[in-house]
């Protein structure tokens, strides 16, 4: 606001004026030329030949000069030129002499206008008072400092992008007022188009790396078959770029096309989707399966050699027919019995033979024995160990009839037999079963077109393929198909 105080900076740079002289484009006192900005026209010269000159921002007041307060001396002026506007920090010290200085005039126009109220009358002291009322708004202060810092950025933005329009002007062909029009933004879009254009799409290098796949699996394959192989519109403005769709592209590429319709797999990018999912958990338990292989095929091998003991003891018939014998070991083993047992055994005309067969069968059928069998298979394999605990804990039963009891102990020795022979379908390792009847014992799940096979089988060579249709002149179709799937072959040939 303009007062009295204004007297105390006469012959100084005052800030407000410069601020408006670089906003204005004009080149303020003092800074050399810019070409970028035009000279303003010429002014008058002072009529008054005795004028102090002003001088330019940041030099020392001419000589003779009223002293001026320490606290309201301006900084030194630092923009010399247009291109300052890009510096921040420069308008922020301007902005704040600018600042400091009316916020001095304003306490010293107050001090004024309260001394001369002070010796006039009440009307015309608060005529006084309220001429001079309201100072700078701290807010108000806020906003124009964000303002200043946000017109220089955008100075500085403006200033990198004339730079670089020469260069940008032979990038795209463009001239420099066409990119000056558009703007930054306009040129930074229209570059990054114009990159994008030159590199091939992802579903182009797919399509590329399909194709020479093929040709690495089919060396003899022509221009026109690897084309109708792998066709471009499998991929070129689909989806041919994503992940899934490369996978089934690669294992198509593999697959002669003569015989895609014995690949249902491969129908479309979803399908084979779902079949990779599919084989990849069918793998994970062959897996698992195959690294638990040992011990469970050890465990069951145990379990067979005791059936196989108690099934060929001579004293069997003998303890089944005897209740007491049974009846005391049980006793014996529980702790229950009173009195020394071999005394009474002798006493009783019992072999120890005997005595030593109840012991094994009732280890056999023992709840701990058959827990840790159990825990000897895996995942894949517990629906096999189910019926050979039931047939074990049915073997307890000492009291029943000699011939039902040795049927008993004939369909655990099969539980064990079929459990052992889908071991080695459920590890994947049909090829080391060395016995035709075990052979005949694996679960079809595990042969080839099973629920749990990985993969197709193995290929028939040709003199396989010639024996299979020999043989079948012979037997039913289905029983030679059977015997090739339980070998690992993929029977399609044949079917």
């Amino acid at each position: 606001m303009p007062g009295p105080a204004d007297l105390l900076y006469l012959g100084q740079p005052d800030p407000a004026r410069q601020l408006a002289e670089l906003f204005s484009g004009r080149q303020p006192p003092g800074a050399p030329p810019n070409p970028n900005v035009p000279t303003p026209a010429a002014q008058p010269v002072s009529a008054d030949p005795s004028a102090a000159p002003n001088p330019a921002p940041g030099a020392p007041p001419p000589p003779n000069a009223p002293p001026q307060p320490t606290a309201l001396q301006s900084t030194p002026d630092m923009s010399a030129s247009y291109q300052q506007l890009a510096n921040p920090p420069n308008l922020m010290s301007l902005y704040m002499q600018m600042y400091q200085r009316d916020r001095a005039s304003d306490q010293i126009n107050r001090g004024f206008a309260l001394i001369a109220a002070n010796h006039s009358s009440p009307a015309m002291a608060n005529a006084i008072m309220q001429s001079v009322g309201g100072g700078p708004d701290a807010g108000q202060q806020m906003n124009n400092l964000a303002s200043i810092y946000n017109f220089g950025y955008e100075q500085q933005q403006r200033q990198a992008f004339e730079h670089s329009l020469p260069d940008l002007a032979a990038k795209t062909g463009l001239s420099v007022d066409a990119l000056r029009a558009m703007g930054p933004q306009g040129v930074a879009t229209l570059i990054e188009r114009q990159q994008a254009s030159t590199l091939p799409t992802e579903q182009m290098r797919t399509l590329t790396q399909a194709r020479e796949l093929y040709k690495k699996n089919h060396p003899n394959a022509t221009d026109e078959e690897i084309e109708a192989a792998v066709p471009t519109g499998l991929f070129v403005g689909a989806q041919g770029g994503d992940a899934l769709t490369q996978s089934w592209l690669k294992a198509r590429a593999q697959v002669p096309p003569s015989e895609w319709p014995d690949h249902p797999e491969l129908k479309d990018a979803l399908t084979y989707s779902l079949y990779t999912q599919d084989q990849k958990k069918r793998q994970d338990n062959v897996d698992a399966s195959a690294a638990g292989f040992g011990q469970y095929h050890g465990g069951l091998m145990d379990v067979r050699g005791k059936v196989d003991a108690i099934q060929k003891d001579p004293e069997l018939n003998n303890v089944l027919q005897s209740p007491a014998l049974i009846a005391a070991v049980k006793a014996q083993r529980e702790g229950t019995f009173k009195g020394d047992l071999a005394g009474w055994l002798a006493q009783n005309h019992y072999k120890p033979e005997q005595m030593k067969l109840v012991n094994d069968i009732l280890d056999l059928s023992d709840p701990d024995y058959l827990k840790a069998l159990q825990g000897k298979a895996s995942a894949t394999t517990q629906g096999d160990v189910l019926p050979i605990t039931q047939a074990l804990s049915a073997l307890g039963r000492l009291g029943t009839a000699p011939k039902q009891y040795k049927s008993m102990l004939t369909g655990a020795l099969d539980a064990v037999d079929n459990a052992d022979a889908n071991a080695y379908g459920a590890s994947g390792q049909l090829d080391l079963i060395d016995d035709d009847n075990k052979r005949q014992k694996v679960s079809p799940a595990y042969l080839p077109g099973g629920a749990s096979f990985v993969g197709r089988g193995k290929p028939m060579p040709p003199d396989e393929v010639a024996a299979a249709r020999e043989a079948m002149k012979e037997k039913p179709k289905a029983t030679v198909i059977d015997l090739y799937r339980r070998h690992g072959y993929n029977t399609k040939p044949i079917e």
